[in-house]
């Protein structure tokens, strides 16, 4: 898959957000483990990620969200691996449809790399947004509100959002 420089540089940016959360204090790829995202989803698991790559890479190849999360984050700050942004979003996108809020919401930023992804980058928001996780639900929010949808557009966007439902499964290991 081909991507622009402006499409990677979006990704980038798309990602480091995520990191740098509106509620967290976290500036920089050290600190992302205090995202209040990431840990809220990794402590509400009953599954806590691999600590080596290898396993990591294994429970993640097998469907476990929290892991493919994990080598997402890895993947895009080079963190044990060499830093691989394209595909940090693959994983990104696993973990999603497996069901985790803060990979949902990572989904839907990265949608935004182009314009005309708007309806699924609110669909992917709005999925996040029912997440039991009070931070995703205020993050998911304002990514939508942020987007400046017509009703029209939100119509779709939550057309597509119970799409998405029907196609994402819980599993969290």
């Amino acid at each position: 898959m081909y991507m622009s420089r402006l499409g990677l540089c979006s990704v980038l940016l798309l990602i480091l957000c995520a990191a740098c959360s509106r509620k967290s204090p976290a500036r920089d790829a050290s600190k992302v483990k205090q995202d209040p995202h990431v840990a809220a989803a990794i402590s509400n698991s009953s599954d806590k990620p691999p600590t080596s790559l290898e396993s990591l890479r294994e429970t993640a190849e097998k469907g476990g969200a929290v892991a493919q999360r994990e080598l997402a984050t890895r993947l895009l700050f080079g963190k044990g691996v060499p830093a691989d942004p394209q595909e940090a979003v693959v994983w990104a996108k696993k973990a999603a449809h497996h069901g985790d809020s803060t990979a949902m919401l990572w989904t839907g930023r990265a949608a935004l790399n182009e314009p005309a992804n708007r309806i699924e980058a609110a669909a992917w928001f709005l999925t996040a947004g029912k997440s039991n996780n009070a931070a995703i639900q205020q993050d998911a929010a304002g990514e939508i509100e942020a987007l400046g949808l017509s009703k029209e557009e939100l119509a779709q966007a939550k057309m597509r959002a119970a799409e998405l439902e029907k196609t994402i499964s819980r599993n969290p290991q």
